[in-house]
């Protein structure tokens, strides 16, 4: 990690970190003087520092992030009066490209246009469902273990990924159909939870998926490489979720730790809520699924080089599987003040190193 790259990270981290401070604050009060759940200022923050953060992504120096280079330098090829364009797999992610490249020569113009997309979207999508209460939510996302890979590097991956949560808008309506194939336009690898969000209406009986999802973790600690049974050549599905080498790969008992560590808990979470209170919500009972699918396909691939790629699938649901319930189904006292201290305490964890330095 260069200089420039680790100053970004600071000046990131030490915003996320103000933010989650003012919200413990917030939350607190919320029991203390007895105010009406602090509307405005939930609303005001969630915007002002979703609109700062778009803008340090958005403006970011070519040297933050792996891949902002490669992106700066098929542009210009685009821009290029020479060069032979043609359309990849990913149709409307290359038309953007080109159609930003036929007015500018400067990549800024559609690294902002991407971030503010990769930051508001997901607010847009959620806050129907969740009201003044997105604010933990979107700091949720933003303390997520690849928030930042996915708004710096594989900006594609996250820009799709945040479509298909701004789709939950329109839950149970056409116009959500239509925005997970533009989300799979703009990146290939969405058709798998986007076919697992349609599937999910179909499947009566959650256990069944919590079952498959425990035999394949089991399955997966001891050894077992589901991936070469499979002829298919699914190494080449690798390619679809945009990735860095450098993600944690280290394991227990052949579990990535990143695994252990973030992608249980929404499951435990889910599982208490559906299966053993009870509760049926069907927005919840959707994601959950999605989730726990998404999460077999991650589960399947611990043993390919590319493993990390999948991680992601199910990754940028997670905070709307746990914040969801926490907030909607009312089950917590004090559930403010908890939040924001346990996602305080996950974000110190997560970022001393770099705050340290």
């Amino acid at each position: 990690m260069g200089e420039i790259e680790l100053n970004f990270l600071k000046e990131l981290y030490l915003t996320i970190l103000v933010a989650l401070m003012l919200m413990f604050v917030v939350g607190f009060n919320v029991y203390v003087n007895k105010f009406k759940r602090c509307q405005f200022i939930k609303y005001t923050l969630t915007y002002t520092l979703a609109f700062f953060i778009a803008l340090m992504f958005g403006f970011r120096d070519v040297e933050v992030g792996v891949d902002t280079k490669t992106y700066k330098y098929l542009y210009e090829y685009v821009f290029s009066p020479m060069s032979n364009f043609e359309f990849r797999k990913d149709i409307l992610w290359d038309s953007i490209n080109f159609l930003f490249s036929r007015f500018t020569d400067d990549i800024t113009y559609l690294f902002v246009l991407v971030s503010f997309g990769y930051l508001f979207l997901p607010l847009f999508g959620v806050q129907k469902v969740l009201k003044e209460n997105v604010i933990y939510f979107f700091l949720f996302f933003l303390i997520s273990p690849n928030f930042f890979l996915y708004g710096a590097n594989g900006i594609r991956n996250g820009l799709a990924a945040s479509l298909f949560i701004f789709s939950f808008k329109y839950f149970k309506n056409y116009k959500q159909f239509l925005l997970l194939i533009i989300s799979a336009l703009i990146h290939a690898s969405m058709i798998i939870p986007a076919t697992f969000l349609l599937l999910s209406k179909y499947i009566k009986n959650i256990k069944i998926v919590y079952f498959v999802w425990v035999v394949l973790l089991i399955l997966s600690a001891l050894g077992v490489d589901f991936l070469r049974m499979v002829p298919l050549g699914l190494d080449r599905l690798g390619n679809y979720v945009e990735g860095s080498n450098e993600l944690e790969t280290s394991k227990i008992f052949n579990v990535p730790v990143n695994f252990l560590v973030y992608s249980i808990s929404p499951i435990v979470i889910s599982f208490y809520f559906i299966v053993i209170k009870k509760v049926y919500d069907e927005f919840f009972y959707s994601i959950s699924i999605t989730y726990l699918l998404s999460s077999c396909i991650y589960i399947a691939a611990f043993h390919a080089n590319f493993a990390v790629r999948f991680a992601y699938l199910s990754e940028f649901l997670m905070p709307l599987v746990i914040i969801y319930p926490l907030f909607r189904f009312k089950s917590i006292k004090y559930v403010e003040i908890y939040t924001s201290l346990f996602l305080l305490v996950v974000f110190l964890i997560k970022s001393y190193k770099i705050l340290s330095v």
